[in-house]
């Protein structure tokens, strides 16, 4: 599966993240995609130049995103319709009204062509818990755990979709969800992210990138420097 996303996500969980540009502002950057909520002033590094973010036009944010993603989306699928499906938050079961990740595609593709491409298709049967706080994050684990909204269903029979996400951590999540939707007759072209983990110092933190996702990616966080 094809993976795309804008910027490389040091982790507050990856050993002694450091702290200073550009690293800090792409950490920024994707909290502000995944949260919603202005805390901290920073800077995205764009094609463009440099778009300062602050209290005043942290509604730019999501858009940001949304626009690159847009674009991402329509180079692997020229012609023909397209429909997006946010990856699931961990707490988004079958009787939640809404979730983050949906919010988040919701505001993100606000205005591009896919703004009416969205469907919520994916719930877990339980609220999990973080991987952090001991939730499973593995395909084989979390597999189980999904399910596909009834209604739904008729939309993704047949049906290019790509998989929308704040962050990339190891991929468990986006393969799972993958399997679900291909089990479901979807023909899931990838997954596009705001933000991959990375561990890598000499990695520059900004510009798009793309790899091919087959299995879990080993979480390093307790191997950094």
């Amino acid at each position: 599966m094809k993976v795309a996303y804008i910027c490389g996500y040091w982790s507050e969980l990856a050993g002694k993240r450091p702290r200073k540009p550009p690293f800090y502002e792409a950490y920024l950057f994707c909290w502000a995609v995944k949260s919603g909520e202005h805390h901290y002033d920073f800077t995205i590094e764009q094609s463009t130049g440099p778009l300062r973010i602050t209290r005043n036009n942290f509604h730019l944010v999501r858009p940001t995103f949304g626009r690159w993603a847009a674009r991402k989306a329509r180079s692997w699928l020229e012609d023909g319709d397209m429909t997006l499906v946010p990856i699931p938050s961990k707490v988004a079961t079958g009787d939640a009204a809404t979730y983050g990740s949906l919010e988040l595609v919701s505001e993100a593709f606000k205005g591009t062509e896919y703004e009416n491409s969205i469907l919520d298709a994916l719930r877990w049967t339980k609220k999990i818990p973080k991987a952090h706080e001991g939730g499973p994050r593995s395909r084989a684990d979390l597999l189980p755990l999904l399910s596909v909204r009834e209604e739904a269903q008729p939309a993704l029979n047949g049906k290019n979709v790509i998989l929308i996400d704040d962050l990339l951590v190891t991929g468990g999540s986006a393969l799972a969800c993958y399997d679900k939707l291909t089990a479901e007759g979807a023909n899931v072209l990838g997954a596009i992210t705001c933000g991959k983990t990375v561990y890598d110092k000499t990695d520059p933190p900004f510009g798009a990138k793309q790899f091919e996702l087959t299995k879990e990616l080993s979480d390093q966080r307790d191997k950094s420097p």
